[in-house]
């Protein structure tokens, strides 16, 4: 059957391009096809599987709002005894550590960050409404994971131009 449908196709494809004796030829042979895929042939009815429908189970969020207690030995903040690592970001650069802290004092030191993989990173904003992930990108801090959302990415390709084509943690590619 396979066989069949892909040698019409060819055959259909190959008549579309000589022009219009082909057309009325591909109308004709694409009726045939279509006769024959519906069985007067006696070749088996197309029939499509059936649809079975599973609801999706909800992934918690765990949202954590609070102030900034302190930083994880990867510079990641600490609220509420929780460690929040940053959706879409590889671990900030040692040396940018106090720089990042020293920012996310700046703007209050209080942070809104929701998760949507059960708690595992956390999209962050400050209570200016900013996200720390793409600041962290855009600042050279850090890279972008490779399932990280296009903004992060596209926050990463502009940290990479302004500093010459350097990245945060070295080469890292994605497939």
């Amino acid at each position: 059957m396979d066989t069949y449908l892909s040698w019409a196709k060819d055959f259909v494809s190959w008549l579309w391009t000589k022009g219009w004796r082909g057309k009325l030829a591909a109308v004709v042979v694409g009726g045939i096809v279509l006769l024959g895929v519906a069985g007067i042939w006696g070749l088996p009815k197309l029939q499509a599987a059936p649809v079975t429908v599973v609801p999706a189970s909800p992934v918690p969020t765990s949202p954590i709002k609070g102030a900034v207690s302190r930083y994880s030995p990867d510079g990641w903040p600490i609220i509420k005894d929780k460690i929040v690592r940053l959706s879409g970001v590889r671990p900030i650069v040692a040396s940018k550590h106090l720089r990042f802290a020293e920012w996310i004092t700046s703007h209050g030191g209080y942070l809104e960050c929701d998760s949507s993989n059960g708690g595992d990173t956390y999209r962050c904003l400050t209570a200016q409404r900013l996200d720390v992930a793409q600041t962290v990108l855009l600042n050279g801090a850090a890279q972008a994971t490779c399932d990280a959302d296009p903004l992060y990415r596209a926050a990463e390709e502009t940290a990479k131009r302004i500093a010459g084509g350097r990245s945060a943690n070295g080469a890292v590619s994605c497939p």
